[in-house]
């Protein structure tokens, strides 16, 4: 009658527990994310308002360069050519280590 009759996998539980505490911190970041936006903008996600209306009003072949500057997308772009080369990286840490070496030896 000495046989355990519950057995906890103590690794198991920790797992469990690591998972739904990261998960709660990052909802709990994201609303917080949220709130602080819309209060920012005066407008809820995706809502549309008149102050919200970025480049439309100007003309369509303005868009593009109102919307972004060429820096930042030739940055995208060359960060994108170096992870596509990786293809699938093991951790986010390799693929924030990669894009902040990048961004070092361009500043």
């Amino acid at each position: 009658m000495s046989d355990k009759i519950i057995q906890f996998n103590e690794g198991a539980i920790k797992n469990e527990l690591k998972d739904l505490v990261r998960n709660s911190v990052e909802e709990t970041l994201n609303g917080l994310l949220e709130q602080e936006a819309e209060q920012l903008t005066q407008a809820a996600k995706y809502e549309r308002t008149n102050n919200r209306k970025r480049y439309t009003h100007f003309p369509f072949e303005h868009w593009l360069k109102i919307r972004t500057n060429n820096a930042i997308e030739r940055v995208n772009r060359e960060i994108r050519r170096r992870t596509r080369v990786v293809g699938c990286f093991p951790d986010g840490n390799l693929a924030l280590m990669l894009v902040c070496a990048r961004l070092r030896s361009i500043a």
